[in-house]
């Protein structure tokens, strides 16, 4: 009869402490997986985001600098764009300076292709990956000036 009372005394409703210690074990190795998806889905998220800051900062320069009169270019470069001067300058094509961590970097280089004068535009746009030194950079080219040929 003592082992019977023994026995009912034991048998309590609630988690032994093993059985929440296993049940933590298993949380653990179903949630880590699902952190870790995120985490990287946040940082390919804010790689696209400087991605994208950098082609409209590229694209926007160019457009604008596309529209100065081929007569008005000259040979520049590499240089960044706030050292630009006269008519290539940041205010006299109305373009905005970049925000940091971003810099763009111009080269106009004068060409001849048989006989025909053109001028080779490439802006380049460089950024510091967030907490990180490591640098990355985006390229951009056009070709201004000869003839158009259909």
């Amino acid at each position: 009869m003592s082992f019977c009372k023994y026995f009912r005394k034991s048998f309590r409703p609630g988690f032994t402490l093993i059985e929440i210690l296993i049940g933590l074990v298993i949380l653990t190795i179903l949630v880590g997986p699902v952190y870790m998806l995120f985490s990287s889905s946040k940082r390919n998220l804010m790689s696209s985001q400087d991605l994208a800051t950098a082609i409209s900062y590229s694209s926007s320069f160019l457009t604008l600098f596309s529209q100065v009169p081929i007569e008005d270019l000259k040979e520049v470069g590499p240089v960044a764009d706030d050292q630009l001067t006269g008519k290539l300058s940041l205010s006299t094509l109305g373009i905005a300076a970049v925000k940091k961590p971003y810099w763009r970097e111009v080269t106009v280089k004068k060409e001849t292709l048989d006989g025909i004068d053109y001028y080779h535009v490439i802006i380049r746009t460089y950024w510091k990956i967030r907490n990180s030194k490591k640098e990355l950079s985006y390229r951009q080219d056009t070709v201004l000036g000869g003839e158009v040929l259909f």
